[in-house]
C-alpha cells in the first residue's frame, strides 16, 4: 500500500513501514497507556499533556459544557 495523500501536520506522524503512530510528538502506545482520555484530547487541542492545574481546569470546563440541560432532564425523568 502506498500513501496517495501525503501532507505534513502538527497533530499526528504516521509511518506505516516502521509501525509508528505519533499524535503531537507523544506514541500512541504512550498515550493509550499512561493517558486518559481528557489527557489525550487535551494534547491534541494544546499541543502538550496537560500540568495537574491545567488538567482539573480542563475536566471541569468539560464537565461543565456535557451537562444535560434541566429541561433535557426533567423529559427524561417524565417518561
Amino acid at each position: 500500500y502506498i500513501n496517495t495523500a501525503p501532507c505534513k501536520s502538527k497533530i499526528s506522524y504516521i509511518d506505516g513501514d516502521r509501525g509508528v503512530l505519533r499524535y503531537r510528538g507523544y506514541a500512541i502506545e504512550s498515550l493509550a497507556e499512561k493517558s486518559t482520555y481528557l489527557e489525550t484530547a487535551f494534547a491534541l487541542v494544546y499541543g502538550d499533556l496537560p500540568n495537574s492545574s491545567q488538567l482539573t481546569e480542563w475536566e471541569r470546563t468539560i464537565a461543565r459544557h456535557s451537562a444535560l440541560p434541566l429541561q433535557v432532564v426533567h423529559a427524561i425523568e417524565a417518561l
